[in-house]
């Protein structure tokens, strides 16, 4: 059973080889004719050339090329990096502060709305309409829309 596993990665080698040397002539007949090794040494260095960058900047070998083919191009690369930067910081600073601000301003409607609960309470108690009072200055009345007010805040942050 092993050999027929070894057979089948030896077999998936050789058509790899072989489709990597039908590319190479595609470049140059000459490397039509190359040998197995010689096609695995080019796949090795290919292997070895080939980097992986993640993040905003570019590698300093390319920005020489840039350079090489635009000159003045990586200063202008930079220049525009940094303004998005600036822009983005500038944004989430207005972000953080409109949220700041609707948060403050959910409170304030949630105090004014509690004192007119409060004060309409008082209002009907003192005009016989007891049963009323309880009503709207009770927990049910008040408390649960102070609590949505202030709540809702808090769970949209």
């Amino acid at each position: 059973m092993a050999d027929k596993s070894d057979s089948k990665a030896g077999d998936h080698e050789k058509q790899t080889l072989q489709v990597v040397r039908q590319q190479l002539s595609t470049i140059d007949p000459k490397f039509k004719n190359l040998t197995d090794t010689k096609v695995e040494q080019i796949l090795q260095v290919a292997s070895v050339i080939q980097t992986y960058r993640s993040g905003p900047l570019p590698d300093p070998e390319d920005l020489r090329q840039y350079e090489n083919i635009l000159p003045g191009s990586s200063e202008r690369f930079f220049t525009q990096w940094e303004s998005q930067t600036k822009e983005r910081q500038s944004n989430d600073r207005i972000f953080l502060r409109r949220a700041f601000n609707q948060s403050g301003v959910g409170l304030w409607v949630a105090l004014a709305v509690t004192m007119m609960g409060i004060g309409s309470a008082i209002y009907l108690a003192m005009s016989g309409h007891d049963a009323v009072a309880i009503a709207v200055g009770g927990p049910i009345g008040l408390s649960g829309l102070a609590s949505a007010f202030i709540v809702g805040r808090r769970k949209k942050s």
